[in-house]
């Protein structure tokens, strides 16, 4: 007899003698084991048999509502019940009777349904009970209460009773109560509009005003005034300033506005203007808008800024020129005055070398010409145009103020190549060529002899140029008294030579001269190059 077996025969007679059987299982077996730990194992599994028993009877409901690990591990299967399908979309979401170890379990299909899929605004859910509920969770004014509607603008919005409520909003058990508590301050009225029997009194003005006034942010400061129109241009009337007149809101909103645009527009204006008859104001401005050597101050209106304040004001035209530009060289801004002073406001001493800041950065340079615009001083003035450019234009990729010195260095010249294709005497490096040529090594030799004796003599006939860095960077030999170098017969044709002597009088070279140039004279250095090597 097996041991398997008999152990499970033992689990389905737990009312048995567990101590006596297991006695006869040994006594069959020929086994010899120890007793009192057969009486433990045979006791854990009894007990064990018992809770499955009991487990198996009933599902406890509030201890599977909550998503437990520990039901899928140790002795113990986890028991069916209803469990949300989360595999499905949430307005397609469903309860189904299984086995899961990964979601909550309720004791019934519609524990899981208000649990799980409250709020569900599809019914899916709850559809799918075998007796649904009669009344749709979608009527109107079901419940009673009345909540805020958040999908519609707040100017277009009220307060509905659509069910199912969206989980947070806030409930009412009236319409009235709604609109008060999440519409109180709603200009446009819309949801008082929505009641049965709305107030007899419009909460606007009968032409379609309200009885406050805001600023108009729309339109430009200087153009702008107050207004009362309905539809309110803001979602809220907290949104913006409200005033109880038009005029407090031109005081308040628009104080200070030269133009005077927000109190013409008053019922009964002033009829004392804002500007004069002659469109000036009582007060000087700088020109920002001109660069600072060539402008000055001036009173036009309208002002070509939106508010006073922005920028600074004088009660005279001389009062601005002091202010805002002392120390302008060029007097331009006095010389603008009524009656300008006699003497010359800028001197005819030079201040060494600034930067031109009538320029872009990018393109700038170096000058010394008079009048100093203001932001020269002392510390950025620089005795040499060299010292200016690699002080102020330091990092210049354009290299503009370095390259307009009259010394320019070499940042600012081109690289350029030249090739040259000539015919020379060997006789005339030094050197005497006789056919047939070697082979081989002695060729390779002979060949380099030649290029080394063209390098050195090119170079000695540009020697002359020490400005634009000539330099040879390659000779080819291409013929050899008329004979291709890399010709496998050298020799056989003398072309150019003396047959009776066999001397070659004659090599064909490709030389390649590199240079460097300033843009303008390129073309001129390389004719000079091309004369001194031909």
């Amino acid at each position: 007899m097996k041991i398997a077996p008999v152990a499970l025969f033992s689990t389905f007679i737990a009312t048995a003698d567990a101590v006596s059987f297991r006695e006869l299982v040994d006594r069959a077996t020929g086994r010899d084991r120890d007793r009192s730990a057969a009486e433990t194992e045979t006791a854990a599994e009894t007990e064990t048999a018992a809770a499955d028993d009991r487990e198996g009877a009933a599902v406890d409901v509030d201890a599977n509502r909550e998503l437990r690990q520990g039901n899928c591990w140790g002795n113990n299967l986890p028991v069916a019940a209803w469990h949300p399908n989360y595999s499905l979309a949430w307005p397609d979401g469903r309860c189904q009777f299984t086995v899961d170890c990964n979601s909550p379990a309720y004791a019934s299909e519609l524990a899981c349904c208000k649990a799980a899929y409250a709020g569900q605004v599809s019914g899916t859910c709850l559809k799918n009970l075998p007796s649904p509920p009669t009344t749709s969770p979608t009527d109107a004014g079901a419940s009673g209460l009345y909540y805020p509607d958040y999908y519609t603008a707040w100017p277009d919005a009220g307060c509905i009773t659509t069910r199912p409520i969206p989980s947070g909003r806030p409930t009412y058990s009236t319409m009235l109560a709604c609109c008060k508590g999440a519409y109180g301050g709603q200009a446009s009225g819309k949801c008082l509009s929505m009641l049965p029997s709305p107030p007899t009194a419009a909460p606007a003005g009968s032409s379609g005003t309200a009885d406050f006034f805001y600023p108009d942010y729309d339109t430009a400061w200087p153009d702008a005034g107050c207004s009362n129109k309905l539809p309110l241009p803001y979602p809220r009337k907290n949104d913006r300033p409200s005033y109880k007149t038009h005029l407090a809101c031109c005081k308040g909103a628009y104080g200070g506005q030269v133009s005077g645009k927000c109190l013409s527009q008053l019922a009964s204006p002033p009829s004392i203007s804002p500007t004069d008859s002659s469109y000036t104001a009582d007060f000087f401005y700088p020109d920002y808008d001109t660069a600072w050597p060539e402008a000055g101050c001036s009173n036009k209106l309208p002002l070509p800024f939106p508010r006073k304040n922005d920028r600074p004001s004088y009660p005279t035209q001389l009062a601005c020129c002091k202010g805002a530009y002392g120390g302008q060289m060029s007097g331009v801004c006095l010389s603008q005055l009524p009656s300008p002073p006699t003497q010359s406001p800028i001197s005819s001493k030079g201040y060494g070398y600034y930067r031109d800041y009538s320029v872009a950065w990018d393109v700038g340079t170096c000058i010394n010409t008079l009048p100093l615009p203001i932001q020269v001083t002392k510390s950025n003035t620089y005795s040499t145009k060299e010292q200016c450019c690699r002080a102020a234009y330091g990092g210049q990729v354009s290299n503009a103020c370095l390259c307009s010195l009259d010394e320019k260095p070499y940042v600012c010249y081109e690289v350029k190549t030249v090739s040259l294709t000539l015919t020379i005497n060997p006789s005339t490096l030094g050197l005497t060529v006789n056919l047939p040529l070697p082979t081989g090594y002695e060729r390779t030799r002979l060949v380099t002899r030649l290029k080394n004796a063209i390098r050195i003599n090119i170079k000695a006939a540009l020697s002359s140029d020490t400005k634009h860095r000539l330099k040879v960077v390659d000779v080819k030999i291409l013929t050899i008294g008329g004979v291709a170098v890399n010709a496998r017969r050298l020799g056989q044709i003398v072309a150019f030579g003396d047959r009776s002597l066999q001397t070659v009088t004659a090599v064909k070279i490709q030389v390649k001269i590199e240079y460097s140039c300033l843009p303008d004279e390129c073309r001129v250095v390389e004719m000079w190059i091309k004369d001194k090597v031909n």
